[in-house]
């Protein structure tokens, strides 16, 4: 434990993950007034510290990934050096990746409910599309191209949201991989990848989303074999089962989307995340709460099982001193009270949702092999849900409730408001949240502080009365007066299409 004088760094409380270029624990954040909260705290690798091209790496990252501020990516709060080890502060979200849903399911034998699914898609791609239209202070395009879209990379909170994580390779800019070198898990990465045909842009992102995708629907990679250079046999020369021959209940127009999303050739896949969305998306989408339901009844099974030992902090002390933080290139949004964000961050809040769909259980197709450089994920102690944050892929291969949470309406332009940095909220205050949904789409303001676009869901807010207002893309407007009750949501829906 901290000693009561050390308020000013971060106390290492469990190791989640290792990797090549890092470590990330679950870390109490200490500091004056008795101020303390839970972050995960990832650390270059003590032998890369001595590295100025792994420490600038590094830094890249953070400067990077502090510039994205959406609610399907995960929040950055601090970088630094602590102890001569350079650090980054996020988010740390209580649930699990993608990767362990995966296995969790498998272990029981449930098959995904295509809700749930479509709800997964739709925050990838949502994610996706923020991160590629990203522009730097002049407003030029930075042209970012994530490279590791995969299962572990994808996490799911128990309260039902879903955020990508995870820019340590991400590239930005017109410069190529270099020859000999591909960045990301084998049986994830995109042919033009492997060939260096074509300059590898945003599609290649698509290509590993719809890989993800497909694994999640029908619990089998299609490209993944015993070896590397048989997993990039398969990605350049393979051509994968119609995912109706896994799932007959999934539809011609989603199977359609992702034969598309990973054809062979970029120019032949969709031109944006945008435009996968809107093909992929074609029913039903999960609500956070039923994301939650879905997650708590996928680890109730197991409630009784053994918790797993931490992993050793490995380190002499277990608190880290700030030497000092690093300022980072942020761009805030004007009008966006800053409190909420700050403290749906601190709360883990990540949109609830589960299965009020219901898991079905039948027998499952079984995946060909596990992929090469990728370990099993480990299984978290499931009788209490344990905190799970970004976690650092293995080395490179070289290498709402809202009452229709559907996909954002055709013309809803796809930008999301920016969010600001992080600031730390009053306290002793008593939180409920708010649901919003309009037709076609409105900009909501509340108690004349602009929130976000619609829709979003289990944004917070004080308890208590609020006015909230609506403004349509043709400047028409409606106000509604809620209350927000503790630890509720509160659903609102306007509709403008009428004239």
């Amino acid at each position: 434990m901290a000693k009561s004088g050390d308020r000013n760094g971060f106390e290492l409380l469990k190791r989640l993950a290792s990797g090549g270029m890092g470590e990330v624990f679950v870390a109490r954040k200490m500091g004056t007034a008795d101020f303390e909260k839970r972050v995960a705290l990832k650390l270059l690798l003590p032998h890369l510290t001595a590295s100025s091209d792994s420490v600038k790496r590094f830094y890249a990252e953070a400067r990077l990934a502090a510039r994205m501020h959406h609610p399907n990516i995960v929040e950055i709060f601090d970088v630094g050096e602590a102890e001569g080890r350079p650090f980054i502060a996020m988010q740390l979200i209580e649930g699990l990746s993608l990767a362990q849903y995966l296995q969790h399911a498998k272990e029981q034998r449930l098959t995904m409910p295509l809700p749930i699914a479509r709800a997964i898609a739709m925050a990838i791609c949502e994610a996706l599309a923020y991160a590629h239209d990203l522009k730097d202070a002049a407003g030029r395009p930075l042209k970012l191209v994530h490279r590791d879209v995969t299962p572990s990379n994808v996490l799911l909170s128990f309260n039902g949201a879903i955020q990508l994580t995870d820019f340590g390779i991400a590239r930005v800019g017109d410069a190529g991989t270099r020859t000999g070198s591909v960045q990301g898990k084998a049986a994830y990465v995109a042919p033009e990848q492997l060939t260096q045909e074509v300059p590898v842009d945003a599609r290649a992102d698509l290509y590993s989303a719809a890989v993800t995708l497909y694994e999640l629907i029908t619990f089998d990679n299609p490209f993944r074999r015993k070896s590397q250079d048989e997993t990039f046999a398969a990605i350049l020369l393979g051509k994968p089962a119609p995912v109706r021959q896994h799932r007959p209940d999934v539809s011609v127009q989603m199977e359609s989307a992702l034969q598309r999303a990973m054809a062979r050739k970029a120019d032949q896949r969709f031109a944006d995340a945008t435009s996968f969305r809107k093909a992929f998306i074609d029913g039903p989408v999960a609500s956070a709460p039923d994301l939650a339901e879905h997650l708590r009844l996928l680890v109730l099974p197991r409630a009784g099982a053994p918790e797993e030992p931490s992993s050793p902090v490995g380190t002499k002390s277990q608190v880290l001193r700030v030497t000092h933080s690093i300022s980072v290139d942020v761009t805030p949004t004007p009008q966006r009270p800053l409190w909420p964000v700050w403290l749906a961050a601190s709360l883990a809040v990540v949109v609830a949702a589960g299965l009020s769909l219901g898991a079905l259980r039948q027998p499952l197709h079984t995946p060909n092999v596990e992929a090469v450089n990728e370990a099993p994920p480990p299984s978290p102690p499931l009788a209490t849900p344990p905190p799970l944050a970004i976690v650092e892929p293995p080395a490179p291969v070289e290498p709402v409730t809202t009452p229709e949470p559907a996909a954002r309406k055709p013309d809803q332009p796809r930008s999301v408001p920016s969010r600001p940095k992080p600031t730390p909220a009053p306290t002793g205050l008593q939180i409920g949240y708010l649901a919003a949904d309009a037709v076609p789409w409105a900009d909501v303001v509340v108690d004349g502080a602009r929130v976000d676009r619609t829709p979003f869901s289990k944004y917070p807010l004080p308890a208590g009365r609020h006015e909230v207002l609506f403004t349509a893309p043709d400047g028409r407007s409606q106000v509604k007066s809620i209350t927000i009750a503790e630890g509720t949501v509160t659903s609102l829906r306007v509709d403008f299409s009428s004239k």
